[in-house]
């Protein structure tokens, strides 16, 4: 009988210690209209696949040609004789970037971007170094400008308005072929001001000419939600113009809150030695460097603050040159009145 009740007791204690517990947080979303400071409460691979969709890697190439000078010329700004250049040359300026589908109609796409990615300076200006600085050592002037678009048949991509203050531009394309493949963002614009410390944010873009999604948290430097925040997301050149989205009341709630602009950046100066482009200034040496020194400036990017334009800016933007846009054809109402 004692051995009975032993085994029988081993068998209830083996019961109880094999209990498992699935808890359901399913419940656990509370319907109070903010943005989430969580991670997502389920699955949503095929929504963010869906959003990320419509992102585009975006290139802009600038077409230059360029006039050098020698010191002998003495040229200052306003006293270049392109003609007595002793020197006539061309060259590309690339810059690559992430652009969002917003609008789609007939045979017409518009993009939200950076300003930055597609406005190509007109003339590019160099000067000998010190003490003669004061003297154009080259002088270069765009002569044309291609933008493209990753998955969108078109060379005929062109900047409809931009906003260099704020860095944002809308792009318009004709692409007659492709408009039924093109997928456009078909989600809610939000409200930066209704974003708190520690919302939980995605961010699409192509970093490298990779493209990846990344999340983040919002963070505020400065009380100005309805213009810019900050992300603690990576940023990698190319993210620039990322689409940024929060979540609402749990998934599928996504909303646009922004596109990231710039990561922060620390200058530093440092010296070094003149160096021309001649063979011989590059040998290795063992001896002491005895002429001049200059200073010159490194660039160190603070990866893990990413600046975000929010969607209330960019709303404004659009509310700006409503009827310029409407005027050329390209109506983002059905974007930016979406609810």
């Amino acid at each position: 009988m004692f051995n009975k009740l032993t085994i029988l007791l081993i068998i209830i204690l083996t019961l109880f210690s094999c209990t498992r517990y699935i808890h359901d947080f399913s419940n656990l979303i509370v319907e109070d209209g903010q943005y989430d400071t969580e991670f997502p409460n389920r699955d949503c691979s095929a929504e963010l696949r869906e959003i990320s969709n419509a992102t585009k890697m975006l290139t802009c190439v600038g077409y230059y040609t360029e006039y050098k000078f020698t010191l002998g010329n003495r040229f200052t700004l306003p006293d270049i004789k392109i003609e007595e250049a002793v020197k006539t040359t061309s060259f590309n300026n690339n810059s690559t970037g992430t652009a969002t589908i917003i609008h789609k109609e007939n045979n017409q796409i518009a993009m939200l971007t950076c300003a930055h990615i597609v406005n190509m300076p007109e003339k590019i200006i160099t000067y000998f170094e010190a003490p003669y600085d004061h003297y154009v050592a080259s002088i270069s002037f765009l002569t044309k400008k291609m933008i493209y678009c990753s998955e969108i048949v078109t060379d005929d991509i062109e900047i409809l308005v931009l906003d260099d203050k704020i860095d944002i531009a809308i792009l318009g394309a004709k692409t007659p072929e492709a408009i039924n493949l093109v997928p456009v963002l078909d989600y809610p614009i939000g409200n930066a001001k209704k974003l708190n410390w520690g919302s939980f944010t995605y961010l699409f873009g192509f970093p490298r000419g990779y493209k990846m999604i990344s999340h983040g948290i919002v963070s505020f430097s400065k009380p100005q939600p309805e213009k810019y925040f900050y992300l603690d997301s990576p940023f990698n050149r190319g993210f620039s113009g990322g689409l940024v989205v929060g979540i609402k009341d749990g998934v599928p709630n996504f909303e646009m809150i922004g596109i990231a602009t710039s990561a922060a950046a620390e200058f530093y100066q440092y010296l070094a030695p003149k160096l021309n482009n001649e063979a011989e200034d590059f040998e290795m040496t063992f001896e002491p460097y005895k002429g001049e020194i200059f200073t010159k400036k490194l660039e160190m990017i603070m990866y893990g603050v990413t600046q975000i334009t929010s969607i209330n800016a960019i709303t404004k933007f659009w509310e700006e040159n409503r009827n310029y846009l409407d005027s050329r054809g390209y109506h983002l109402n059905s974007f930016f009145e979406r609810q």
